[in-house]
């Protein structure tokens, strides 16, 4: 369960073999691991073959979620294989 509700807006889905990612901040790490979660089954429908990201990202981040951001897209890169 998380701690705090969710803030910041990332809308995540797919176009083809492309992930589109568009957020607007600030994020909390509850929205980020939301966004995260939200990603995982397109991730998967990706996997396999070339894929492509495009990301349009407008936030200012303090430096834990920045931190948390670069660890979360790393999650995601490595739950692809």
């Amino acid at each position: 369960m998380t701690r705090f509700l969710p803030h910041g807006e990332v809308r995540v889905h797919r176009e083809g073999r492309i992930l589109i990612l568009e957020g607007h901040g600030p994020w909390n790490v509850e929205a980020l691991q939301h966004s995260t979660d939200k990603a995982q089954p397109i991730l998967q429908e990706l996997s396999g073959a070339p894929w492509g990201v495009m990301a349009s990202i407008s936030a200012v981040f303090i430096n834990k979620l920045e931190i948390t951001l670069k660890c979360l897209t790393t999650q995601m890169k490595l739950n692809v294989g």
